[in-house]
């Protein structure tokens, strides 16, 4: 036992009444008067939690790739390239836990991801915590100039509970469009190469769903361009293929021009063997005239 304590008047004291400083403190703040219920209602609570006349944001979610983020009654989850927002682009933000949903107001379900990272929806009854809650990452990017400035306000939509795990961690899935498709992505590699899909704008309104059309005035052909750009790969791959030679080496030649520095002397010496840059100029022109091409005259 510590002696001093007790043989030293003034420290004994000390300690006492500090005690009784705090303990008086938590318990005038435990007795202090009742909130106000209006103060504790907070901005975006979701339906699912049981309060009706809470104001929401109402946003539309566009990536940078001119794709919105539809839910449809069906239960379909996909991104758009229409010029105009539609009925099933106009969703709902909410906080849950700590956590954001994303509610369409149309088809009345909310945005929810599977264990396995496939996408999907749920009805407004059928809400559950662990797969349709997100952590949403805000990021601010100015736009204009000294005269008119602006800015834009980017989300990021990670799921809060599942991902892929990778050692010790988690690697938690993020929200994408890609070719018109809503997939998940979970590699850090996979977010860079995908970051004008991964990106969403979040362009927040007061609009009514009688305001909007109900769908796009012509379909939306983002998923036939994505296939057509992966045929031209493939065309151009074949092309540069030399005669009788099992493979065009494209891909490797790609890899290793771009991370030439840190390449290791076997690559360098291949990448040099399969005479690459000729290659990847054969390439690169023919993937060039099949853009243009396709463009057709302006």
């Amino acid at each position: 036992m510590n002696s001093n304590l007790f043989t030293d008047p003034k420290k004994f004291c000390l300690h006492v009444l500090t005690y009784f400083a705090v303990l008086l403190l938590l318990v005038s703040q435990g007795t202090t008067a009742p909130v106000n219920s209006q103060s504790r209602r907070f901005v975006g609570i979701t339906p699912v939690q049981g309060q009706k006349d809470v104001t929401q944001k109402k946003m539309f979610l566009r990536t940078k790739s001119h794709r919105a983020l539809e839910i449809l009654s069906d239960g379909t989850v996909r991104g758009t390239a229409c010029g105009h927002n539609t009925q099933y682009s106009l969703l709902q933000s909410g906080s849950h836990n700590l956590g954001n949903t994303v509610f369409g107001i149309a088809a009345q379900r909310f945005l929810c991801v599977a264990p396995d990272g496939i996408i999907y929806s749920l009805p407004k009854d059928d809400f559950k915590e662990e797969d349709c809650v997100f952590n949403e990452t805000i990021d601010y990017k100015e736009t204009g100039n000294r005269s008119n400035p602006g800015v834009l306000e980017y989300s990021k939509y990670r799921h809060k509970k599942h991902g892929i795990r990778v050692g010790n961690s988690v690697r938690r899935y993020q929200l994408a469009l890609v070719c018109n498709k809503a997939v998940t992505i979970s590699m850090r590699k996979d977010r860079k190469k995908y970051v004008n899909e991964t990106l969403f704008l979040v362009e927040r309104t007061d609009l009514e769903l009688r305001s909007l059309q109900e769908n796009c005035s012509r379909p939306s052909n983002s998923d036939l361009s994505c296939k057509k750009r992966e045929s031209d790969k493939k065309d151009c791959s074949e092309k540069v293929k030399k005669k009788g030679a099992k493979r065009s080496y494209v891909k490797f030649c790609r890899k290793v021009m771009k991370n030439f520095f840190s390449a290791s002397l076997r690559k360098l010496r291949l990448f040099r063997k399969r005479d690459c840059y000729s290659v990847l100029s054969e390439y690169y022109t023919c993937r060039r005239k099949k853009r243009q091409n396709n463009k057709g005259p302006s």
